[in-house]
């Protein structure tokens, strides 16, 4: 079972003749999916930032409650910024780490990243500069299915 949200994506970061891409929708969860000949070829799933905050909070017992949107840049001076600047290395870590592993599936093949998401534009400086962040990209996948289907009938 796919989302029908990681389906979209992956039809918007194919515009044209493209054949490849890898998606990180970064949000509640972060997905990293491959894309090859056009074929969804399934990713993974981790938290995302905020979901790493909550699980600090939750799983210690005396780390805070804190809101990703709250994050100051780079501070680790106490434990609130240390836990906001850890879940932003944490997760942009982890997404070059899936990213790796989902390119070793084709080694040789230029396979572009995409980046949306809810936290996207959060990550991207801390993410390689080459990747292409398209805050809308479900929709405009979303879009291109409708247009595709419609076109069919």
């Amino acid at each position: 079972h796919v989302g029908v949200d990681r389906i979209c994506a992956a039809a918007g970061a194919l515009p044209g003749r493209a054949r490849h891409a890898i998606i990180v929708d970064a949000g509640s969860a972060i997905t990293v999916d491959l894309v090859l000949d056009r074929r969804f070829l399934g990713g993974l799933i981790m938290p995302g930032p905020q979901m790493m905050l909550g699980a600090l909070h939750h799983f210690t017992a005396q780390l805070p409650d804190l809101d990703w949107a709250e994050v100051r840049a780079d501070a680790f001076d106490d434990t609130a910024p240390a836990m906001h600047t850890g879940a932003a290395v944490g997760s942009a870590g982890a997404i070059e780490a899936a990213v790796r592993l989902l390119k070793g599936n084709a080694p040789g093949t230029r396979i572009p990243v995409w980046l949306t998401g809810g936290h996207a534009k959060r990550l991207c400086s801390r993410l390689p500069s080459g990747w292409k962040y398209m805050p809308n990209l479900t929709l405009v996948g979303l879009a291109d299915i409708a247009r595709q289907n419609s076109r069919a009938r």
